[in-house]
C-alpha cells in the first residue's frame, strides 16, 4: 500500500509541475477523470498501460515512476 501512495503522489507532483488539469491527464489515458483522481489519490492502482503512456507523458522512465529513482538512465550509461 506503501509503494501504491508513493506511485500516486510522484504522479500528482509531476501533473502539478506541468501544471496540468486531471482531466487532461484522464484523457490521455483514456479514462474519466473520477478514475483518474482515484489513481492520483492512492485509491486505484496504475496499470502497465497507463504507466508506460504517463512516463511518455512526463518524460520520465517508469522506473521513476515506480520507484523515485533519478538514476536509472546515468547508471545504463555508465553500464555502456
Amino acid at each position: 500500500m506503501r509503494e501504491r501512495l508513493e506511485i500516486a503522489r510522484r504522479i500528482k507532483d509531476l501533473r502539478y509541475k506541468r501544471d496540468y488539469p486531471q482531466s487532461f491527464i484522464a484523457e490521455k489515458l483514456f479514462v474519466s477523470q473520477p478514475a483518474y483522481s482515484l489513481m492520483e489519490n492512492g485509491q486505484n492502482g496504475i496499470n502497465s498501460e497507463h504507466l508506460l503512456r504517463l512516463s511518455r507523458l512526463y518524460e520520465v522512465t517508469a522506473d521513476f515512476l515506480l520507484s523515485g529513482n533519478k538514476n536509472l538512465l546515468r547508471s545504463v550509461v555508465s553500464y555502456i
